[in-house]
C-alpha cells in the first residue's frame, strides 16, 4: 500500500518531532566525561527508520528539520555545536544513503558506518572551526566508541521499523 502524500507529510512531521525529542533528552544523559563529549545517536534510529521506509530526499528532509529545530530552540543557528553536529549528521546521512544502496550491509552494518561517518564529520567541522588537526587518539578513540553505539542504534532501528512497517502495511527490505 502507497502513503498518501498527506499520511507521508505528516508521519516526515512527526519523526522530525520524534528525533528532536530523542536528541534533546539524550543531551541530558550523564555519560563519561573522560571520553569528552560523547553521545548516543539515539536521533539516528530515526533516521535510519526513514532511511530504510522512505526516499534519501525525505531522510534528508528529517535530518534537516530536526538539526534546525534543535539548533534553533537549544543550541543556537551558527554556533560551533550547531555546525559540528550538522557536519556529522550530513556526513552520516550520505555514507549511510550510499552504503545501504549496494545491500552488502545490514541495518547495523549500515548503522555503524553512520556512526563512524558522524565522527569524523564532528572531528574534521571542529578541526576546521579551531584551524587545527585533531590528534588521532582522539579520532581513533571516537571510531572505536562509534562501533557499540552504532550497533545499539541499528538494533533500536530494526525493532522499531519492523513494527511500524506491520502498522503503515509498508514492505520493508531490511
Amino acid at each position: 500500500m502507497e502513503l498518501s502524500a498527506n499520511r507521508k507529510l505528516v508521519l516526515l512531521a512527526l519523526f522530525i518531532a520524534l528525533a528532536s525529542i530523542l536528541r534533546i533528552v539524550e543531551s541530558w544523559l550523564p555519560l563519561p566525561t573522560q571520553f569528552g563529549y560523547i553521545r548516543l545517536g539515539l536521533a539516528n534510529i530515526i533516521t535510519l527508520t526513514v532511511l530504510y521506509l522512505f526516499t534519501f530526499k525525505d531522510a534528508l528532509t528529517v535530518l534537516l528539520g530536526r538539526v534546525l529545530l534543535v539548533g534553533i530552540l537549544f543550541i543556537g543557528l551558527g554556533s560551533s555545536g550547531f555546525l559540528i553536529g550538522f557536519a556529522g549528521s550530513l556526513l552520516s546521512l550520505i555514507l549511510m544513503y550510499l552504503v545501504k544502496k549496494t545491500s552488502l550491509f545490514s541495518i547495523y552494518g549500515v548503522s555503524i558506518i553512520g556512526a563512524i561517518a558522524h565522527n569524523i564529520g564532528q572531528v574534521l567541522m571542529a578541526s576546521v572551526i579551531m584551524n587545527i588537526f585533531a590528534p588521532l587518539n582522539i579520532i581513533s578513540m571516537f571510531l572505536l566508541l562509534a562501533i557499540p553505539t552504532g550497533i545499539l542504534t541499528g538494533y533500536i532501528a530494526n525493532l522499531f521499523l519492523s513494527r511500524l512497517s506491520l502498522y503503515l502495511n509498508i514492505p520493508l527490505k531490511l
